[in-house]
């Protein structure tokens, strides 16, 4: 479904255009690297996050909205090792994250709005490879390799299709952002 110009005139936003936010939070970080001899390391870390409110401001084509703050957690492990007597590095790590009240841009609505929501929690996990090798004193090849899930988990996440009303049973609701 396409807006018109008459449906973007017809969503003007109402009220004060202004907004405020007052948030704080502690983040901390705890790593730790283990060498196992003189060409291995280990290494493993915790971490939280934050990222303050976002606000986004009201204009003739959009109204205000706000994004509560979110916080996240991630931990993470890993290897690193020089091989092949020094003319080769290879890495590899594993790593796990959530994030609550996660900042989402949402595009939909009577107007069809850039809104700010927040969902109720995201998460994400993967792999990394790395190597580096020495073939010639001129030639070095790398090669990476990298894999990563993850998802939004919300059931009441959504955002009506452009030009909807929020009583408009035949514009259902859709979910803002395909799992990803």
């Amino acid at each position: 479904v396409r807006c018109t110009l008459a449906d973007l005139a017809a969503a003007e936003p109402d009220g004060d255009l202004s907004a405020s936010t007052d948030d704080e939070q502690f983040s901390w970080d705890l790593s730790a690297t283990y060498e196992v001899n003189d060409d291995v390391n280990v290494y493993g870390r915790i971490a939280t996050g934050y990222r303050g409110s976002s606000i986004q401001a009201a204009s003739a084509f959009n109204f205000e909205s706000v994004a509560e703050p979110e916080t996240s957690t991630s931990f993470e492990a890993g290897v690193k090792a020089d091989v092949l007597d020094g003319s080769g590095r290879i890495s590899a790590a594993v790593y796990y994250y959530t994030i609550e009240d996660m900042q989402l841009s949402a595009i939909g609505g009577g107007g069809n709005f850039v809104q700010l929501v927040n969902a109720d929690k995201g998460t994400g996990m993967g792999f990394e490879l790395d190597g580096e090798f020495l073939v010639t004193d001129r030639l070095m090849v790398t090669a990476g390799l990298s894999y990563v899930d993850t998802e939004i988990e919300d059931d009441q996440l959504t955002v009506r299709a452009c030009g909807s009303a929020p009583d408009d049973p035949l514009t259902p609701a859709v979910d803002p952002v395909p799992p990803f």
